[in-house]
């Protein structure tokens, strides 16, 4: 669609020099020309935005042609939105031009996020999209700027997420802009009277920085890996007037708090708490015996610990340090550090408490089967193999399988994690992950002449064939399973005119097919059995002439984690499933779990574990879904030792000794 118009006439913004107007030539400045020119493919140097609509009390949610008419009213303060960029010649460089005509479909577009069979698609594919357009540089042939309108999130939810180009706004006037759109004050209001830094402070801070950036060290190493467009997103919800009386209280503005707040989160994380051994001595340790120590693994050394180690039960150091090797203990900095040391211990007071109440007698309970299962052995295996035999680096379209550990691990060896072949070099060597991928994938991937090699697991590769089978003949393929889980993406992608994912047993009460008499049923290798199966009778009742697997799709591994689970569950005060969170078959285990009556959370390692959960829990199990490394397990299980449950008990419901062979490619 050609673009349309503008509906109000391109005026040239005006500068004033010594009291004389005169006509922009289309210059870069230089802090603008500073974002433009760092910016690649992978690192965006664009401002974001996204403001949440209450639609409620509304005829609906906003249109494209109502934010259109908003920003057609604001253009003639907007020229940053009414030029592009130029591309450099021998004799000019780069610079802004006008740019006569918007392309409304694309600055101003609408995405539906509503799946399938009507239902909102909720807050994680707004976060899915917002990481994807985030990661996606803004195209330098028209204005850098996007204002995007979402419907289907929520009952009554819109949302607008804008991109703007830092060379073009900057942060908080890309929030009042938008803010301006939907007649709320302007966050520079909201903020209230801040001090703000005089003329002077301001050009000698920036020339402290530029002198900083001047003479900054460059680092001593590369980066392993090359950088990657891949974007994830969240928010967090918080009460605005709590937030308000907060700051009103500490005397600091909103955004303060909101950062104080995520960086609580990133410690929650584990991101700046050390832990390793403490040393202790009978007198004060410098120099030499310092480093002597250090060496030996110790992260501190006191002069009191060692007694109390020899008093029975659990036992926790907390320390607060005061003198570092280049801050040494004789120095008037020393007394200020002590106070600041002193107040870190007080906060830490309310942990200690829970770490105290979280101690007991009492054993725990591991589930068998737990962790890797063969398909995912598999897939660790080829990417390892593939890095041996190719060399790095190796790249692998998404997650190999769905854990933080698994992919971090790889990383280190050389595996570069991508969204999509897009992201790919031509020829290189990739690994499809092991959930499968629908045909385009590989067409894509042969398009650009890549050395592929297929991780799918061997039980995804049946239900795949399964869906070709059954489309080929012209059956409608009721597919149960998670929409935006990958596997069942790709199973979609086989036949996608004819595969319906059906997500629940109310979905299944109402899903119609062309053909009542033409069906047939898969199912996701990672679900609930008791859930899927539920899913499947409610079909089978409606359609009984469809077509059921000749096995059941739900893989061995499955199957057997969910029993084992089960059986632990009805003997444990708490159950513990160790797994990323976008692991499905980790999520399904704490399901069983809590429908036995267990209170049961998913962690992705020992540092997740909340310590107010083990809080008279005497009787603790724990498993791990099928993509997480055995060594997690053992990380909690000697943790959960450590605060008194050293009796361990392993339930066991089945043997595993399946193995999968391997491509050729890495054979």
């Amino acid at each position: 669609m050609a673009p349309d118009p503008l509906e109000v006439p391109f005026r040239w913004p005006r500068c004033h020099d010594r009291g004389v107007a005169r006509r922009d030539t289309g210059r870069i400045p230089a802090s603008d020309a500073f974002f433009l020119h760092v910016e690649t493919p992978w690192a965006p140097q664009h401002v974001g935005g996204l403001i949440m609509l209450d639609t409620s009390g509304q005829d609906g949610p906003p249109t494209r042609g109502q934010l259109r008419a908003k920003i057609v009213a604001a253009l003639p303060g907007l020229p940053g939105f009414r030029r592009r960029l130029a591309p450099p010649t021998r004799w000019r460089p780069l610079r802004w031009t006008a740019h006569t005509g918007i392309d409304w479909a694309w600055h101003v577009p609408e995405f539906d996020l509503r799946r399938p069979d009507g239902r909102p698609g909720g807050m994680p594919a707004l976060h899915r999209l917002v990481a994807e357009l985030a990661g996606q540089p803004l195209p330098r042939d028209r204005p850098l700027w996007r204002l995007c309108v979402v419907t289907g999130i929520e009952e009554h939810v819109a949302a607008v997420i804008s991109l703007v180009h830092h060379s073009v706004a900057d942060g908080i006037g890309t929030i009042n802009l938008m803010l301006s759109m939907f007649d709320s004050p302007d966050l520079t209001s909201a903020m209230g009277d801040v001090a703000r830094p005089g003329r002077l402070r301001q050009v000698l801070g920036g020339a402290v920085g530029l002198a900083q950036l001047a003479f900054d060290r460059r680092p001593q190493g590369r980066l392993t890996v090359s950088g990657t467009a891949k974007r994830t997103f969240g928010t967090l919800t918080l009460d605005l007037h709590e937030v308000r009386e907060l700051a009103r209280r500490r005397g600091v503005r909103v955004t303060d708090l909101l950062l104080a707040g995520t960086a609580g989160a990133l410690r929650r994380l584990g991101l700046t708490v050390h832990t390793g051994p403490i040393a202790s001595s009978d007198t004060l340790v410098e120099g030499a015996d310092r480093a002597r120590l250090a060496v030996g693994g110790a992260l501190a050394v006191d002069m009191e610990s060692a007694q109390f180690a020899e008093v029975p039960g659990p036992l926790a150091v907390v320390r607060a340090i005061v003198d570092t090797p280049d801050r040494p203990l004789w120095r008037p900095g020393t007394v200020l550090r002590g106070i600041a040391g002193l107040r870190s211990l007080h906060a830490a007071a309310p942990v200690l408490r829970e770490w105290c109440e979280a101690t007991g007698e009492g054993e725990v309970l591991l589930a068998s089967p737990r962790s890797f299962c063969a398909g995912v052995d598999r897939a660790i295996e080829i990417v390892e193999r593939a890095l041996q035999r190719y060399g790095a680096p190796v790249y692998v379209r998404r997650q190999i399988v769905h854990n933080a550990h698994v992919v971090r691990r790889l990383e280190g060896l050389g595996a570069v994690f991508v969204q999509e072949i897009e992201d790919v070099p031509p020829g290189a060597t990739t690994v499809l992950a092991a959930h499968g991928v629908a045909p385009s994938v590989r067409q894509a991937a042969a398009a650009k002449d890549l050395r592929v090699i297929d991780a799918t697991c061997p039980l995804v590769t049946k239900v795949h064939n399964e869906v070709r089978r059954y489309s080929a003949r012209g059956d409608t393929v009721f597919l149960i399973g998670h929409a935006d889980h990958e596997e069942v993406e790709g199973t979609v992608g086989e036949a996608p005119g004819q595969v319906v994912v059906v997500e629940d047993a109310a979905a299944a009460a109402h899903v119609q097919p062309r053909d009542p008499g033409k069906v047939a049923y898969a199912m996701q290798t990672t679900l609930a059995v008791d859930e899927a199966e539920e899913i499947a009778t409610v079909l089978r009742e409606r359609f009984p002439a469809m077509q059921a697997p000749r096995r059941d799709d739900i893989c061995y591994a499955t199957t057997n984690r969910q029993r084992a689970v089960r059986a632990v569950a009805g003997e444990a005060d708490l159950v513990l499933v160790v797994g990323s969170a976008n692991s499905s078959n980790s999520k399904r285990l704490v399901e069983v779990a809590r429908r036995q009556g267990a209170p049961a959370h998913l962690v992705d390692d020992v540092s997740e574990v909340d310590l107010r959960w083990l809080a008279g829990a005497r009787r603790i199990g724990i498993t791990a879904g099928a993509s997480a490394p055995p060594h997690l397990v053992e990380e909690l299980t000697r943790c959960l030792s450590g605060l008194g449950r050293t009796c361990v008990r392993d339930s066991q419901v089945a043997d595993e000794d399946i193995r999968f062979t391997l491509p050729r490619e890495v054979g």
